[in-house]
């Protein structure tokens, strides 16, 4: 192919910050006092542009959609519901777009969405001199979604653009990863599949 084909990528990188504070109250019935959180994901992306005409264009972009990173420890008063977890995203998106006129682009592309479940939560035995027992989740999925987009540039160097993303259902299936140290009784007895 003669002449020259331009390339245009982008590389991005940032932090999800999360910061909570739990104080527990009076008559609160579960042992163990309040937790100070502060924690962070990176956020790295990538975007890939192709021009295969002066009109068309193929594109593709790495990018996260959500996020979670939360370590409480295991002796706040609300280890029964969360110790740790974890959720991260990634979606790979391909795209084609077809510039109309000057002023008016539209495009359209599929995204595969990997993602990565992981909590930690204590069990309350019957038994106080065992201890608290542990309860590990995690898991993997993928989904699939679509997307649409229409860019408009009403004044020359000004652009609007507007971009429908469909919802994207994510199943996390076989997510019991760990029971263990389950005293003697009803907690013992608990099967999970």
């Amino acid at each position: 192919i003669a002449g020259v084909v331009a390339r245009l990528t982008h590389l991005g990188a940032g932090a999800l910050v999360l910061q909570s504070q739990f104080e527990t109250e009076p008559g609160t019935t579960v042992g163990g006092g309040g937790a100070n959180l502060t924690s962070a994901i990176p956020l790295l992306s990538g975007f890939y542009v192709y021009n295969l005409s002066q009109d068309w264009k193929l594109g593709v972009a790495l990018t996260p959609l959500m996020g979670l990173a939360a370590d409480y420890g295991n002796s706040w008063s609300g280890r029964y519901i969360v110790e740790k977890s974890a959720l991260v995203t990634l979606s790979l998106n391909p795209v084609v777009s077809y510039k109309i006129a000057d002023w008016l682009s539209v495009g359209g592309g599929m995204s595969v969405v990997g993602a990565f479940f992981s909590s930690q939560s204590a069990i309350n035995n019957p038994d106080p001199t065992l201890g608290d027992g542990e309860l590990k989740l995690k898991s993997t999925a993928i989904s699939f979604g679509g997307n649409v987009g229409v860019l408009v540039e009403p004044i020359h160097g000004t652009r609007l653009g507007v971009t429908y993303r469909s919802p994207v259902n994510l199943h996390f299936n076989d997510i019991v990863d760990q029971v263990r140290n389950l005293g003697p009784g009803p907690a013992s007895s608990v099967t999970l599949t």
